[in-house]
């Protein structure tokens, strides 16, 4: 009896045929998870791209208002100038219009956009060094979806530039002279094939930049969208 086992595995390791579909059997599951992967990882860099544009535009369309009168140096911002800019991710990321629909929410709920109008207070006139030592932060304003906090001040300074946006903090470099406009964006990730295991990947990015034509900018509405610090 043990010989005749002995022979059909001897027989067995001699026969090739169908051993490229055995390594197939193995290799196919790899390859799919392989390729899903990578799907998501490219699918993830995109939305980081876009989400990073979401910011940009934002902080740009705000930053361009101009005076209220020729010449001035302040100007004003309504609640109809802030949906345009909060609504304008819908175009700018219309990712998130099927994402919501996948989470069962509204787009808005999807992703968290706050902007804010900072203004900056110099602690001392002996004190002209650029950064938080010398510099106090206030918001002025805020509005969105997520608004900053108005009752933080001075603002802290986050570690670094590329330290995740934070409501009630700024990057130390951005301390100086004048104002200066935040726009904070936040998304939730969610992975096509990582979703069936419960993967979910923040994404975080943040926009700062001065006023180009005035000085002061102002809100001026009914306080549905923003309030005044």
């Amino acid at each position: 009896m043990l010989t005749l086992v002995r022979a059909r595995l001897a027989e067995f390791c001699r026969d090739h045929s169908g051993i490229a579909a055995t390594e197939m059997a193995f290799i196919a599951p790899i390859m799919i998870l392989l390729a899903l992967m990578g799907v998501d990882v490219t699918r993830y860099a995109l939305a980081t791209e876009q989400i990073e544009q979401v910011a940009n535009t934002i902080g740009q369309m705000i930053v361009t208002t101009g005076p209220t009168t020729p010449g001035g140096s302040s100007a004003t911002v309504s609640d109809t100038d802030l949906q345009f800019y909060h609504d304008s991710a819908m175009v700018i990321f219309p990712d998130v219009l099927s994402d919501a629909a996948n989470q069962g929410v509204p787009w808005s709920n999807d992703i968290a956009i706050s902007m804010a109008f900072i203004q900056f207070t110099q602690v001392a006139p002996s004190c002209t060094v650029a950064g938080p030592a010398c510099y106090h932060a206030a918001p002025i304003w805020t509005a969105g979806n997520k608004w900053r906090s108005c009752n933080t001040k001075p603002i802290g300074a986050l570690p670094s530039d590329a330290s995740v946006p934070s409501p009630t903090a700024l990057p130390p470099d951005v301390y100086g002279p004048g104002s200066l406009i935040a726009v904070d964006v936040q998304y939730t990730y969610h992975p096509w094939f990582g979703s069936y295991f419960g993967m979910a990947l923040p994404i975080a990015r943040s926009m700062y930049i001065a006023p180009r034509y005035v000085q002061t900018l102002t809100y001026q509405g009914s306080g549905i969208i923003a309030q005044t610090c």
